[in-house]
């Protein structure tokens, strides 16, 4: 005989200490059990009755909390979900996560539990404990009873068969078997001989009491919960047998005796104090088996001793009430027999009856009374079929399995027919075949407007056909509101990833989706994207309605590849979710193949109109773009459905879709357009410049560049995610801010984008364009091509200091976490986004010390390069560079010839950038992008050995006839051998035009202008009237063949002036054509 092991303190302290501490008893056991429970708790030592034993540990969260994790959690992760009530409030302990406790390792035993959960208080805070039920020995498994539920593992799958349990000894001589099956599929008592089991053959004792019971519990009488929630009846505290109300009073039995029946009283009398009870927050275990260890009688108020048996999480109508229940039986020394009523697979669950309280004695009652009140209650324009139908001869039967072998010779039967006959496999595809022909029936039913319709599960309250929706799975009939519970047990479900399972919120848009004509699949992706929606009643309106899904589809087509579009398309469908929301709420229209009805045109006005805040008094909009923007996805919904139309051979709502898309062109403007554009115009006038100041943008290059080399540094000594992010975020604002480019597209750069820049030399031909300044430039860029608006392919520019620090994060990605398929450069560590360019922006401005940090922003930075291009003397073709550069598209129908388009952004552009990021605009006010020259203090890579003073003497000055100063490249032609020696370029300039002496001598420098004489302007016309009539300009060489052939007559005119002057004509000849 083993020894017991000597209690040596109180379990209630021994619980707390442990509570304190945070850890688990010496003495338990982690053991894989098998592939169907998993792991559990056993034993290693002796335990006595009333032990503590292990803490039910997690975190804490609210019963709002608690549902929108169970919507979120796959299956698996459900049960770890525990609910109770504390303080008047329900409560949950959330132990999905793993980790060190053993608490959530403890499996169910709803038979005989070795342990109990109790719920202890320790400062206020609620903490979940198992004590000992029983004496343990060592090797036992710790078990307790998760609750009265219908829990997976405790049923029977569909090819078993289990005795039929009751309170009494049974003979063993009975041979009596029940066949369990799911939800879905009806019951049947039958013995082995196939006889129909009779009820006075098998009576017992139950031990009666009135409960709360599930709606997951089945009445033993009708074999069906009956209801949505939960439900008051009659329970055996022996054998949890329950009954309903209506079908305990009409079960007869000549050799039974009854107790008298409760009155209605006494159940309202009953169901208060259930209120009450819950209120006080006193938690019964009655429906436990078993005595109650309590481990400290002496009256403690923090510490509750009642039994919590563990929720389902299914559902909120599947979990057990915890209030304290009057015990029937306890009050009466005398038992009541009931029989177990059986059911046949054709017969449904009978209506709730309210208990009539003058009734002394049980009304007897057979099923056809049933039937009769079923049918009486629902509405006269339906009625409700209790048989199958085949789906090969369209027939009625009552049973549909046997009919089945009537039609030997059809392929789906055979297959069904040849599988084991108690087969899971079997009994799924004779189910499924059973749905085939009744969703067939009641598809018609539905189209012709007359007939039965046969559901799964008939109401016990009117129902219209409206209520009723096939599921999108096993094409079962449901009410809707309870599809979705049906949905996470169908077991015609495809097996997917888990968190790709549908949820409750999109179970009635996909059903609705598959009963539609429109065959189109919905994919995957876009109910992911609906998942991530703000849970309202937009959202749900978004869900419900098929063309706004079908809307979704299409935005998905085009840009779901992009997760950061998601956001974007979301927003889409919210606009026109608040339209359909509105036509519903206010003009009685639900949905928008209603909506594009033409006689439903003025309402669809209207309700733009309130939904984007339309003001009838003034006539303006308060959100007029988003009355715009209905405007345009009306349009596209009426396409898409005039598409369905097309598809379905649906003459009338072609004809309709053609109307209204008539009509919105013809009168929206007049209605909606006209208004929405001048609230707009409107509100621009006289609006405060927000252009950033060059002081601003000049302190916030140089607080960059100083963050940058400290980020530098301190990635470079340790490897961390939060250097790496340091460093990030200043490397991308240093592109933004000095490529004046859009934060998205910069952001959304790809790392092998990068990988892949161009670093080729260039062409010996194009050298031969550009002057020595832009050469070098070529030299000290780098150019990345991304992606910018509308899928145009946009550059972006990177100095050394940026090279060396974007290199340096790339090097550094994998030690700091980020995810090898991440594919975008500024990659966030441990996830798959990137950082978003405007808070990087924003996080630095604010930093830097500007004086208008709310003006830093990319857009303003971007107005400010196109205001300087204003104040610049660019060319036409000048202008159309610094538009591609920056992503826009002034004249898309103009064509220039001009250098490649690669080599101009390298050479030119970055001349402009480097100018406006020093500050030095007054230098360049007036001159084109050839003449912008880089002073000195612009300094390149240290590898270029260049005398400064080479810069000065490649500048021109001008001769009379212009203000504006000339650069060497103007003036003079550009040999390999000046290429290879900048010095020798300055000879040539002198023999051209006066050496330039720089911007300290600019404003002192007198320039004389001398008028054309009219035998000068002759010379010139003669060799420039077709190009000054097209406003075209003349270039270096063909003024220089001018002033040869001209000789004399331009003696004193240089090639610059004869080029100013043709491009000043052209101009004024422009100005007074227009």
């Amino acid at each position: 005989m083993q020894r017991r092991r000597r209690r040596c303190s109180n379990p209630k302290d021994d619980a707390k200490c442990y509570i304190d501490t945070g850890g688990d008893k010496a003495g338990l056991d982690v053991q894989y059990i098998n592939a169907i429970k998993g792991r559990g708790i056993f034993t290693s030592i002796p335990f006595q009755t009333g032990d503590f034993l292990i803490e039910y540990r997690g975190e804490l969260i609210s019963q709002q909390e608690c549902e929108t994790r169970l919507e979120r959690y796959p299956v698996r992760l459900k049960g770890f979900m525990f609910e109770f009530h504390f303080d008047g409030k329900l409560w949950c302990v959330d132990a999905a996560k793993e980790h060190e406790s053993l608490g959530r390792l403890v499996n169910d035993n709803h038979r005989n539990p070795t342990a109990k959960m109790k719920r202890l208080s320790v400062q206020g805070k609620p903490h979940l404990c198992l004590f000992a039920e029983r004496d343990i020995s060592p090797g036992e498994e710790i078990t307790y009873n998760y609750g009265d539920s219908d829990w997976p593992w405790r049923c029977k799958g569909l090819d078993e068969v289990m005795p039929l349990e009751t309170c009494g000894a049974t003979s063993p001589n009975e041979n009596i078997e029940e066949m369990v099956t799911n939800s879905d599929c009806t019951e049947s008592y039958t013995k082995t001989t196939g006889q129909v089991f009779s009820p006075l053959s098998r009576a017992e004792k139950h031990c009666l009491r009135i409960a709360t019971v599930s709606s997951l519990d089945r009445c033993a009488s009708c074999v069906g919960p009956v209801s949505s929630s939960k439900w008051l009846g009659y329970e055996c505290k022996e054998c949890s047998t329950v009954w309903h109300q209506s079908c305990f009073r009409n079960i007869q039995d000549d050799n039974l005796h009854y107790l008298p029946k409760p009155s209605e009283n006494s159940f309202r009398d009953e169901l208060q104090s259930i209120q009450s009870d819950s209120e006080k927050d006193q938690i019964s275990d009655e429906c436990m088996s078993g005595g109650e260890y309590i481990p400290d009688s002496q009256g403690d108020d923090d510490y509750s001793d009642a039994s919590i048996p563990l929720m389902p999480s299914q559902s909120k109508a599947g979990r057990i009430q915890f209030e304290t229940l009057t015990d029937v039986g306890k009050n009466d020394p005398s038992d009541t027999s009931l029989p177990v009523l059986p059911s046949t697979s054709e017969d449904w669950p009978p209506l709730d009856m309210a208990i009539d309280a003058t009734t002394s004695g049980p009304s007897i009652s057979n099923k056809d009374s049933y039937k009769k009140k079923a049918k009486a209650e629902l509405p006269k324009h339906l009625t409700l079929s209790t048989k199958n139908y085949c789906f090969v001869c369209r027939e009625p039967q009552s049973k549909i399995s046997r009919h089945f072998r009537t039609h030997k010779t059809h392929a789906e039967i055979i297959h069904a027919f040849s599988l084991p006959e108690h087969s899971k496999e079997r009994k799924i595809l004779i189910e499924k075949m059973r749905n085939k022909g009744n969703f067939k029936h009641n598809t018609e039913v539905l189209k012709s407007g007359t007939g039965k319709l046969k559901v799964k599960r008939k109401p016990k309250a009117e129902a219209p056909a409206g209520k009723f929706i096939h599921c999108m799975h096993c094409k079962g009939l449901y009410i809707r509101k309870d599809l979705w519970r049906h949905v996470r047990r169908c077991p015609c479900k495809p097996e997917t990833k888990e968190e790709e399972k549908p949820a409750r919120t999109k179970v009635l848009g996909l059903a609705s989706a598959q009963e539609s004509v429109f065959s189109q699949q919905i994919s995957s992706g876009v109910w992911k994207l609906l998942n991530a929606m703000r849970q309202d009643d937009v959202a749900s309106v978004v869900r419900n309605d098929f063309s706004i899904i079908q809307f979704a589809q299409s935005l998905y087509n085009k840009h779901g590849q992009d997760p950061t579009k998601h956001e974007y398309i979301r927003q889409k469908l919210r606009e026109v979710g608040r339209l359909l929301l509105c036509l519903q709420t206010e003009f009685s229209v639900y949905n928008l193949e209603e909506a594009v009805k033409p006689a439903n045109f003025q309402r669809v006005v209207q309700a733009v109109k309130k939904v984007s805040g339309f003001d009838d008094k003034h006539h303006t909009y308060s959100t007029p773009s988003l009355a715009l923007k209905l405007g345009h996805t009306l349009l596209k919904i009426n396409d898409i459905i005039h598409c369905r139309a097309l598809m379905a051979e649906d003459d009338e709502l072609i004809k309709s879709t053609k109307m209204f898309e008539k009509l919105y062109t013809s009168k929206s403007s007049e209605f909606v357009s006209h208004g929405a554009l001048n609230t707009l115009s409107g509100a621009k006038y006289n609006k405060p410049s927000t252009l950033p100041f060059t002081e601003d943008v000049q302190i916030l290059h140089r607080h960059l560049d100083k963050s940058a080399e400290s980020a530098i540094c301190n990635l470079k000594e340790e490897a961390t995610p939060q250097n790496y992010a340091e460093l990030a975020k200043v490397a991308l604002a240093q592109v933004i801010v000095f490529n004046r480019r859009r934060t998205g597209e910069v952001s959304k750069m790809h790392l092998k984008h990068f990988n892949e820049r161009d670093n080729a030399e260039l062409h010996q031909d194009v050298v031969k364009g550009l002057s020595k300044t832009e050469q070098r430039l070529c030299n000290y860029f780098s150019r990345v091509e991304i992606t910018g608006k509308r899928g145009r392919k946009v550059a972006v520019l990177l100095s050394p200091s940026m090279l060396d620090a974007l290199s340096l994060l790339v090097s550094k990605r994998a030690e700091c976490g980020v995810c090898s398929t991440n594919v975008f450069l500024f990659a966030r560590p441990k996830c798959m986004s990137c950082y978003r360019g405007q808070d990087c922006l924003r996080l630095h401005s604010s930093k830097c010390g500007a004086k208008h940090p709310e003006h830093i922003r990319s857009t303003h930075l971007r107005k400010h390069v196109a205001t300087l291009s204003q104040v610049l003397n660019l060319k036409n073709n000048e202008l159309d560079q610094v538009a591609d550069f920056l992503g826009h598209d002034i004249r898309v129908h103009q064509d220039f010839y001009r250098l490649p388009v690669p080599t101009t952004q390298l050479a030119k552009i970055s001349k402009l950038l480097l100018s406006m990021e020093k500050g030095q605009l007054s230098s360049i006010q007036g001159k084109s992008l050839d003449e912008i020259e880089i002073e000195d203090e612009i300094s390149f890579s240290d590898a270029e050995d260049v005398n400064s003073d080479s810069d000065d003497d490649e500048t021109a000055a001008t001769e009379c006839g212009t203000s504006e100063p000339v650069t060497a490249a103007s003036t003079s032609v550009i040999t390999e051998q000046d290429i290879d020696n900048l010095e020798t370029l300055s000879s040539t300039v002198s023999e051209t035009a006066p050496p330039y002496e720089g911007k300290d001598h600019e404003k002192a420098r007198k320039t004389i202008k001398k008028a054309w004489a009219k035998n000068e302007v002759a010379a010139v016309m003669r060799h420039f009237k077709l190009y000054i009539a097209k406003g075209h300009l003349a270039t270096k060489s063909e003024c220089q063949h001018c002033k040869l052939v001209e000789g004399k007559v331009l003696d004193e005119r240089t090639v610059q002036n004869i080029r100013d002057f043709v491009r000043n004509r052209g101009i004024a000849r422009k100005r007074q054509s227009q």
